[in-house]
C-alpha cells in the first residue's frame, strides 16, 4: 500500500507545525511518500526537514504564495509530480492515520467505481497547560474532540454511492461533509486542481466544492469505519482562518468574479456528467445548479438567520477529553500520546 499513495503537503509559513508533523511522521515511521510543496518564505526549512531520516519526502521550493494564482500553480505542479495511482492532500496542522490511509487505498483498489474514500474524520483542539504561551498549542495536557464526530447520525459519516452522478451530488449538497482530505484517484484530483488554476477561483473555500463535484461526477465516494484524519482547530494562522477573519460567505459571494467562477464550474462538471450519465448538457447543468443552490442555502441560512437549522445542529456536540491515560482506538493511541504531554523539543530541531 505504501507504494500506491502519495501525500502532497502544501506549506506557507507555520514552520513549527511542519516540524511537528515531520516529528510525528518520523517517529511513527509514516510509510507513504510525501511531496512537500513549499510556497512560504522560511529559507531554513528545507535543511531542517532533511534531518528526518524516516520520512520519504521530496521538497520542492515554489515562488511565494502571494496570490491564489500562484497557489493553484503550485498545487497543479505538485500533483504532476505524483506517480502513484492515489493521492491525498494534507495540511501541516492535521494528521492522517496510516492504517486509515491504507484501508482507503485497499478499498479503491477493489472498487473501480469509486473515485475517493476516507475513514473517520475528527476535529480536535490541543488544550495547553495553564499559563503556557501560545506556541504550546503544538502539544498540551489533553486534547478535546467534538463528540458529534463519533455519532453516526452526523452527515460527516455519509457515503455517496448512487449509480447516477447527479444523485450523488444531490446527497452531498445536503451534507455537512468535506471531501478535501480524502484519498483520491490521482487523475481525478489533478483534473479538479487543473480547473481551479484555469478558472483562477476567487474564493478559496470553493476548492472543497470543486473537488467534491469532480470526484462525484466521475464516481462514488465511501466513508469507512476506521480512524482516518485528525485536524487541529486551534492552530494559529493558516490561510482559511485569515479568510474567515476578513469576511464570511456572503462577503465572498459578492465578489464580482464569484458567479462567473461558479458558472464555469457548472459547465466543466456538466460535461463530465453528460458523458457518464448519458444525459444532455442542459439537464445536467440544471441539476448541478440545483445541487449548488442546496449546498449554499444550507450555509447561508444560519448566517442570515443567526441559527443552524440543519439536522446536524440537533446532534449533541459536547467535546470528549483525552489525556495520556485515556483509552482510545489502537490506531489513535500513539498520536494522542504524541500530542499530550510532549516536551517542547519540536522547536529545538535544526
Amino acid at each position: 500500500m505504501a507504494e500506491r499513495l502519495t501525500i502532497v503537503l502544501p506549506l506557507k509559513g507555520r514552520a513549527e507545525y511542519t516540524r511537528r508533523w515531520f516529528d510525528w511522521a518520523d517517529r511513527s515511521r509514516f510509510p507513504f511518500a510525501v511531496v512537500v510543496a513549499d510556497g512560504g518564505d522560511d529559507p531554513g526549512l528545507e535543511a531542517a526537514l532533511g534531518t528526518y531520516s524516516h520520512v520519504r519526502h521530496r521538497y520542492v521550493r515554489y515562488p511565494y504564495d502571494a496570490d491564489y494564482a500562484r497557489f493553484y500553480a503550485k498545487m497543479t505542479d505538485a500533483l504532476s509530480r505524483v506517480t502513484t495511482p492515489y493521492v491525498t492532500v494534507m495540511d501541516n496542522d492535521c494528521f492522517h492515520i496510516a492504517d486509515g490511509l491504507a484501508a482507503s487505498v485497499a478499498f479503491l483498489d477493489a472498487q473501480p467505481a469509486y473515485t475517493t474514500c476516507r475513514g473517520q474524520h475528527l476535529d480536535f483542539r490541543v488544550i495547553p497547560a495553564e499559563g503556557m504561551p501560545a506556541p504550546s498549542v503544538l502539544h498540551g495536557v489533553r486534547i478535546e474532540v467534538d463528540s458529534a464526530y463519533f455519532d453516526r447520525r452526523h452527515s460527516i459519516w455519509w457515503s455517496f454511492e448512487a449509480e447516477r452522478a447527479l444523485e450523488r451530488m444531490t446527497a452531498w449538497s445536503r451534507a455537512t461533509h468535506s471531501i478535501y482530505h480524502n484519498v483520491f484517484r490521482t487523475d481525478v484530483l489533478r483534473e479538479a486542481w487543473g480547473f481551479m488554476r484555469t478558472a483562477n477561483l476567487v474564493d478559496l473555500f470553493m476548492n472543497d466544492v470543486t473537488i467534491a463535484l469532480f470526484a462525484l461526477a466521475y464516481g462514488k465516494s465511501r466513508v469507512l469505519d476506521v480512524p482516518f484524519i485528525m485536524r487541529q482547530q486551534n492552530s494559529p494562522g493558516g490561510v482559511s482562518k485569515a479568510l474567515v477573519a476578513r469576511g464570511d460567505l456572503l462577503d465572498r459571494m459578492l465578489q464580482r468574479p464569484w458567479t462567473a467562477n461558479l458558472n464555469d464550474l457548472v459547465e466543466a462538471v456538466a460535461r463530465v456528467v453528460a458523458g457518464g450519465d448519458r444525459v444532455s448538457m442542459e439537464p445536467a447543468r440544471d441539476e448541478i445548479r440545483r445541487c449548488l443552490r442546496e449546498h449554499y442555502a444550507g450555509r447561508l441560512t444560519p448566517l442570515l438567520a443567526r441559527r443552524a437549522p440543519s439536522s446536524d445542529a440537533a446532534v449533541e456536540s459536547r467535546p470528549l477529553s483525552f489525556d495520556a491515560a485515556s483509552d482510545a482506538h489502537a490506531s489513535l493511541r500513539p498520536l494522542f500520546g504524541f500530542l499530550v504531554g510532549e516536551p517542547a523539543a519540536v522547536s529545538g530541531r535544526p
